[in-house]
């Protein structure tokens, strides 16, 4: 179980605000981890990443900016990725892999030692006998 926040680093957000002031990257991500905690406290502290999208419609100097701007605001990884010219998807792809590959193993380790424990309370295992498991 992970939480990756997808932001769109372009300036499209002021059609959305009613004073036409603009929302940058980082504010969006304040409202949207504000909004995940009133959701359900504890949510935000999931995440993964930030992944800043559509970074090819926009210059390389703001790219750089926006993206130290969510840095200061999150405590996740910030990539910048294209998603429509698949560009910067490999190192993120791959540490979402990783992680479900970590839960994965923590979750049946878990799920075994809960057997285990089961076995003992209802007698299948003998007190003082080895399991396998060592």
């Amino acid at each position: 179980k992970g939480l990756v926040y997808v932001i769109d680093i372009n300036p499209g957000y002021k059609k959305f605000n009613r004073y036409d002031a603009g929302v940058s990257a980082a504010q969006v991500y304040s409202i949207l981890r504000r909004e995940l905690d009133l959701y359900q406290p504890g949510l935000p502290e999931r995440a993964l990443m930030v992944l800043l999208n559509k970074v090819d419609t926009e210059a390389d100097d703001l790219v750089q900016l926006v993206k130290e701007e969510v840095q200061e605001v999150s405590n996740e990884p910030v990539y910048l990725i294209s998603a429509k010219d698949k560009l910067g998807l490999e190192e993120p792809l791959q540490v979402m892999y990783d992680h479900v590959l970590r839960r994965r193993k923590q979750d049946q380790r878990i799920a075994e030692e809960a057997a285990a424990l089961e076995a003992l309370r209802s007698g299948d295992v003998a007190e003082g006998e080895e399991s396998d498991e060592t």
